[in-house]
């Protein structure tokens, strides 16, 4: 097997990497006051480009009020003062050539309504089911939670567009609110939004038709998934292809993020030393294994798509997430 097909550029949406290499969303604790990045943020950022990186995505940046309280260095990218700092973050990233992509998010049932006095609320969730991270009572949303959150999501793809960045990418994976509308255990509405497959998938494709609505062509918009919970009652792996193929049809994302897991489940999101290494690319008896599935879904929808295994890599050097799928230079549009 080669690595050649890494280090080749590929076109997202208009925007050229400079190679598949990829530096996915993880938050960093580098968070001002007022929830926006740190200097020690974009220092990091900076320095991840400098490296060769071919596209950088920040940590989840909240779309509205409601998400902000699980730690008080979150970020929020629904305010205003934040296009001067994705700004300041452009620049720096830019000037070694790599790009860099928001990601757009909102915590929901996991979050801790008690950090913060001045914003005391009800989670959001689809169903009201708790999560077993904080064991908060949650509240399943209405029709003005959804109005709101997308226009969060757009707002804050336009700051992201304003301040320089781009592209975007919308976070549902790993037991945060989109997350939750995905996955059969936390979603049990009988509503547009609730039940089969594409009514689970519906919050996620207008949040991303919203952020097409105000950014316009040309700038990438993509969605970051967990492809499997590794739970019983959770997605399986057959679930994420289908998942995958029902966000691919309706047309609004330019690329997919693999990953997996919730949030019990984390030992398979950030997999320590104990957990089997390739534990999402070995089949089982008579079964595909995650990475099978998704390259196969990247061959078939024709959509850049990447991954991230738990790799062994030499002490002191960091484990990158890597190309997987098409294998050719450029996307067709």
């Amino acid at each position: 097997m080669t690595l050649d097909p890494l280090w080749q550029p590929i076109d997202i949406a208009g925007v050229t990497l400079r190679n598949r290499v990829v530096l996915t969303a993880h938050g960093l604790g580098a968070s001002t006051e007022e929830n926006l990045i740190s200097t020690q943020g974009l220092d990091y950022y900076e320095e991840r480009a400098k490296g060769g990186v071919g596209l950088i995505l920040t940590e989840a940046q909240n779309v509205h009020r409601s998400g902000r309280g699980l730690a008080r260095g979150s970020q929020e990218g629904w305010k205003p003062e934040v296009v001067p700092v994705y700004r300041e973050l452009a620049e720096r990233v830019h000037r070694h050539g790599a790009k860099v992509f928001a990601e757009l998010g909102h915590i929901g049932p996991p979050d801790d309504n008690t950090i913060f006095l001045d914003s005391f609320r009800a989670l959001l969730s689809p169903s009201g089911i708790p999560a077993l991270s904080t064991n908060e009572m949650p509240r399943a949303m209405e029709e003005q939670d959804f109005a709101d959150l997308l226009e969060g999501f757009a707002l804050t793809a336009r700051h992201a567009k304003t301040g320089g960045l781009d592209g975007v990418e919308l976070h549902a994976a790993h037991g945060f609110l989109m997350h939750t509308f995905l996955s059969p255990a936390t979603n049990k509405r009988t509503d547009r939004y609730g039940g089969s497959t594409a009514n689970r998938c519906r919050f996620i494709i207008e949040a991303a038709e919203a952020v097409r609505a105000e950014v316009g062509a040309g700038f990438p918009i993509g969605v970051r998934i967990s492809f499997a919970e590794f739970t019983p009652d959770g997605i399986s792996e057959e679930e994420g292809e289908a998942i995958v193929r029902t966000l691919h049809a309706a047309g609004v994302f330019d690329y997919f993020s693999i990953s997996g897991g919730n949030l019990l489940t984390v030992h398979n999101q950030i997999s320590p030393m104990g957990v089997e290494s390739g534990i999402w690319c070995r089949s089982r008896p008579g079964r595909r294994s995650s990475s099978d599935r998704t390259c196969r879904c990247s061959r078939s929808t024709r959509s850049p798509m990447w991954t991230r295994p738990r790799r062994s890599s030499p002490p002191g050097r960091p484990t990158w997430s890597a190309w997987c799928g098409r294998t050719s230079p450029t996307r067709s549009s």
